[in-house]
């Protein structure tokens, strides 16, 4: 099963001086699970943002800010008993823009327990 989820969409400053100001967004999340009882799954995800100001005289001269950012999750999980799972997850996600302050990327590998 797939399912997907998109937004568009501004998020307006609750404070005036909010550095950046404004910002405009769009967002779009994947999910697939083979089936709806399986016990592996992979999570997509993009996002896009663009301040309607500057951010700061001080960060690459005034310059209005844009983010990108990629992220993928895939998660198994192995069933202990009926209310308790072994879990093992990897991710990775990057963040682009054009202050690069804002850029960075990571990733992580997990192993735990869920219980209900």
């Amino acid at each position: 099963m797939l399912f997907r989820s998109v937004k568009l969409g501004n998020e307006f400053a609750v404070h005036s001086d909010r550095a950046g100001g404004d910002q405009r967004r769009a967002q779009l999340y994947l999910t697939y699970q083979p089936m709806s009882n399986s016990l592996f799954n992979v999570n997509l995800s993009y996002q896009y943002r663009q301040d309607s100001n500057g951010y700061s005289a001080l960060l690459a001269n005034n310059a209005v800010r844009e983010q990108q950012y990629y992220a993928a999750h895939a998660e198994y999980v192995w069933p202990l008993s009926v209310a308790t799972d072994l879990v093992f997850a990897a991710s990775v996600w990057q963040q682009q823009s054009n202050i690069a302050l804002f850029s960075g990327y990571g990733h992580q590998l997990s192993i735990g327990l869920r219980w209900l």
